[in-house]
């Protein structure tokens, strides 16, 4: 990854994103860059845990340098550098510095820092998809810039490290679209990084959801659900006891780190799992720094076994003794649900598996967290009001019987065998049996196949006028269309079926989540619609 960003600054490109899941090393790579550069570099931060914990990988790189943040994250840093690696690596002259966004942005600290800023020839951000020109963050990449001899404004190169790099709202990081990356670089993916056990693997549980999402409203802006709906739904909803219930049923004993929607239900989780007789605490961002620490240090020591926060641990919560995930806080944002998800893969000695707990229907919204993805900075979403999930991302269903997730490829529990079997009249949409063939009803395989033989032949006739003409060309247009399509499909299932061993019915229903509809009804499609659909089906055996 690092000899990939610097080749994209040899070719010209300014601001480079690079995407790398949760726990694949994103401070590292960046300590890694700093430690070859001898020039002035910064690295932002947007939270002071976050400060410290990119304090720490500097300090152990073996590189001296300023913590720009206030005093009490300074001293907190020390510590931690004695703490693990037995001595300072605070420098107040050196020329790297590690700094909180809003300390560099702090109006009284502005003229005291203009040199600084001018100096810089670096810059990195951890969580880079938070950056856009006008919000804090470009605000504050847009601070350090100077001018050469001829007067010419000059900016530093930029590196910005993240694990979702797309937005709740769309907005568009790439520059090209008015972002401020100029160049993405892909890093392996989650599931990879399991495979090769860098991660380690996860079960997911989804009991019925305490929260009703569909009483939730959408923010137009920010794409995300209003935090009025949503501490309202929860207010009322039964989502305390259930995350106590469910804790003590699937994860009892381990250490776990929960997601509410507000201090009020911080607090009430915790006294509820206190009084269940297992240690909690709450924290969330109106908690003394201090205190925090604290928090976490009893966490990390085993003598707290469930953290409850708000807002704070969803991104770079470095902790790998999290053993559990419980989910409370019901998100749009497919960043919020992988950051969540992710903080329970971190290998640690004695830790099997990681556990989330879903009590709010994220996992079935999103689909799994390691589920490959289509990252790009060539496409500007504005204006979409899709899923942000990519296309082809296989939907996730819960196990009435157990509450274990899986992909929605089957209709047989992989984990403990249950059957669900669709009502007679569920059958009469492909949806409602996720393009099973072997689910539809008598009367939809005849309506579809019905469909199709009106137009599967082609004409020979001699056509008698103008007008005809016209029809008979465009009738085996789409016939030819119709025959290309068939091929590929017939291909695609057969590397399905021969090639990787699934059932027919479990073919059937990776092509509908893949592609959006079913077999059947693909072949129902006028000829440029088929002719979109050989073409993907061919790019996805590519």
């Amino acid at each position: 990854m690092k000899n990939e960003t610097y080749d994209a600054w040899r070719a010209g490109n300014k601001n480079v994103i690079t995407v790398m899941p949760t726990g694949a090393g994103k401070t590292k790579l960046m300590a890694s860059i700093f430690h070859d550069n001898s020039e002035p570099q910064i690295a932002i931060a947007h939270r002071q845990e976050l400060v410290g914990q990119i304090s720490c990988a500097m300090a152990g790189e073996g590189i001296h340098h300023n913590i720009i943040a206030p005093e009490p994250v300074i001293r907190f840093c020390i510590k931690q550098h004695i703490k693990k690696f037995g001595r300072n690596f605070h420098h107040p002259r050196s020329q790297t510095h590690v700094a909180g966004v809003d300390t560099l942005l702090s109006p009284k600290r502005r003229d005291s820092l203009q040199q600084l800023f001018n100096s810089m020839r670096l810059w990195t951000i951890d969580e880079a998809h938070h950056v856009l020109p006008k919000n804090k963050w470009g605000r504050a990449v847009d601070l350090f810039q100077w001018k050469d001899f001829q007067g010419n404004v000059k900016r530093p190169i930029g590196l910005g490290v993240t694990a979702t790099p797309r937005r709740a709202d769309n907005q568009p990081l790439g520059a090209k679209f008015g972002g401020v990356f100029h160049h993405m670089i892909l890093g392996p993916t989650p599931r990879a990084l399991i495979n090769m056990e860098y991660l380690t693997d996860y079960r997911i549980f989804a009991p019925p959801a305490s929260i009703a999402r569909a009483a939730l409203k959408i923010s137009e802006t920010t794409g995300e659900f209003t935090e009025s709906s949503v501490r309202e739904a929860s207010h009322k909803s039964p989502i305390v006891g259930d995350m106590v219930e469910q804790y003590l049923k699937i994860a009892k004993g381990k250490r776990a780190i929960a997601f509410v929607v507000d201090v009020e239900t911080a607090k009430e989780v915790a006294a509820r799992f206190c009084g269940a007789g297992v240690p909690a605490e709450a924290v969330s961002g109106d908690t003394d720094d201090g205190i925090r620490q604290d928090a976490v240090e009893r966490f990390e020591q085993g003598k707290t076994l469930v953290l409850v926060n708000v807002g704070l641990f969803g991104e770079g919560f470095d902790v790998p003794a999290v053993e559990v995930v419980i989910d409370g806080a019901p998100t749009e944002s497919f960043s919020n649900f992988a950051q969540r998800f992710g903080r329970m893969l971190r290998l640690f000695d004695g830790k099997l598996f990681g556990i989330y707990i879903d009590h709010v229907g994220n996992v079935i919204r999103h689909g799994l967290p390691d589920a490959p993805r289509h990252w790009t900075l060539d496409v500007d979403y504005r204006g979409s009001r899709k899923r942000d999930l990519d296309e082809g991302i296989i939907p996730v269903r819960a196990c009435i019987k157990c509450f274990r997730a899986y992909e929605a490829v089957t209709k047989t529990c992989p984990y403990c065998g249950h059957v669900d079997v669709p009502a007679p009249g569920a059958r009469l949409s492909p949806d409602m049996v996720d393009g099973d063939l072997f689910e539809f009803a008598p009367e939809l395989l005849a309506r579809l196949r019905g469909e199709i033989d009106r137009r599967d032949y082609e004409q020979t006739g001699r056509p008698s006028s103008a007008v005809e003409v016209v029809i008979q060309r465009n009738h085996n247009a789409r016939f030819e269309a119709l025959q290309q399509l068939r091929d590929s499909m017939n291909y695609w299932a057969g590397v399905q079926i021969y090639g990787l061993g699934r059932p027919e019915s479990e073919a059937y229903r990776r092509f509908y989540h893949k592609f959006g509809l079913d077999t059947l009804t693909a072949q129902t499609l006028s000829g440029p619609e088929m002719i979109s659909l050989t073409e993907k089906i061919r790019v996805d055996m590519i």
